[in-house]
């Protein structure tokens, strides 16, 4: 061969029809590159294995795309038992794979799809599907590059995990479609200072994203019909100071309230914690003697309010709505007059009862002539609050936040 050209895995004997073992032909390929590794092409074929393919030099695997017809890849690797397709190991660092899927022959055979335990490795344009193990098996690898991966029908799709200490740092994974895992969709543990851009995640057996380690970052993340409740993502103990942030429909389904400094943003749709109480804010609290940082109680509806004592002329209605927010309740109500309707209240004599909630205390109840937005008076808001008076108006408001019991 002429030094540093390109090695065809045809030229070594390989069968692209995915009928005999192309196993030896491939690795005789890598190996005719030499410890300085170079290019493997596989050229428009399905290759068919019957042992895991090593590579401990930096070699990158490179095919003609991983574009599929009726679910048939058009250039793919396949592995036809129990064993892991391709592992990156120690010595491989500047290499990687490109423009190719990985297969199995039957989706019960376990093993993963793609395992590195070599740090500064590219993965670019890939699509793994059907294996017993997991899609993507990073393991001890620092500071690589992971574009364009598709993985679909996998035990966990991707699955990173460090030694301990954690020792796989420092790597970007962008534009992940993941379908269909049995497990999780991505799991990640002690694996510390690692990005995540454009994760979507649906189908999984089991969460969305498992997080179990520190410091790592997600943006843009979708996350749609995961199990265990639906749920988009779930913090192990061991985690601390990772930070999730989901672009999504209503579909995203739970969050937990996040443990240690761990955090999550939501833009767009609507969210529902896992324990229906609230966001856990106590990584925020500063006050000394705050004996709740839990914002556990949010709730608005409508309620009737009962008057003895206030005089109506003509067609009056009366319409009340609250607002409680933890322990605070704010209320507003509105007597409005219709043709010619008028109401009328005398100070001491008036009261209003039926409050959606009990009060703690008394606070300031404030009424206001609605047709001038002119303040009429205030008294203080109790289970039956006396008002203050006025005379023949068409339209009144009162509105009070009172905390409650």
């Amino acid at each position: 061969m002429i030094q540093g050209a390109v090695a065809n895995v045809l030229d070594f004997g390989a069968d692209p029809t995915n009928t005999a073992d192309s196993t030896a032909a491939i690795n005789a390929a890598i190996a005719s590159l030499g410890s300085n590794g170079g290019t493997v092409f596989f050229p428009t074929g399905r290759y068919k294995t019957t042992s895991k393919i090593t590579v401990s030099t930096p070699v990158r695997i490179v095919g003609t795309g991983r574009g599929s017809n009726g679910g048939v890849h058009k250039c793919e690797i396949v592995k036809t038992g129990n064993y892991t397709a391709i592992e990156f190991v120690v010595g491989a660092a500047w290499g990687g794979i490109a423009d190719i899927a990985i297969g199995s022959s039957d989706s019960a055979f376990t093993g993963d799809g793609l395992y590195i335990s070599s740090g500064r490795i590219d993965v670019n344009r890939i699509s793994i599907t059907n294996q017993g193990g997991y899609g993507i098996n990073v393991y001890d690898a620092n500071v690589s590059n992971f574009s364009n991966v598709y993985i679909f029908n996998c035990a966990i799709g991707l699955y990173i995990e460090g030694a301990t200490p954690p020792d796989t740092n420092g790597i970007t994974f962008i534009n992940f479609d993941i379908l269909n895992s049995r497990q999780d969709g991505i799991y990640v543990a002690n694996a510390i200072a690692n990005t995540f851009v454009g994760m979507t995640i649906q189908g999984s057996v089991r969460y969305g994203i498992f997080i179990n380690s520190d410091r790592n970052i997600f943006y843009g993340t979708y996350s749609e019909n995961n199990g265990a409740g639906n749920s988009a993502l779930v913090f192990g103990a061991g985690a601390d100071f990772n930070y999730v942030e989901f672009t999504t429909a209503d579909t995203l389904g739970t969050v937990p309230n996040p443990t240690g400094s761990n955090s999550w943003r939501l833009i767009g749709g609507n969210i529902v914690l896992a324990n229906g109480e609230g966001i856990d804010f106590s990584q925020g609290s500063v006050n000394p003697g705050m004996t709740s940082t839990v914002l556990d109680a949010y709730e608005e509806g409508t309620w009737t309010p009962s008057f003895s004592n206030l005089t109506t002329s003509g067609t009056v209605n009366i319409s009340a709505t609250y607002t409680l927010v933890g322990r605070m309740c704010h209320c507003t109500v509105a007597i409005v007059g219709s043709g010619g309707g008028t109401s009328s209240s005398v100070l001491g004599t008036t009261r209003m009862s039926g409050l959606p909630y009990t009060p703690a205390g008394s606070d300031i109840l404030s009424v206001l002539n609605a047709d001038t937005f002119a303040p009429i008076d205030q008294s203080l808001v109790v289970t039956s609050s006396y008002l203050p008076s006025w005379t023949t108006l068409a339209n009144v408001l009162i509105s009070f936040t009172y905390e409650t019991t």
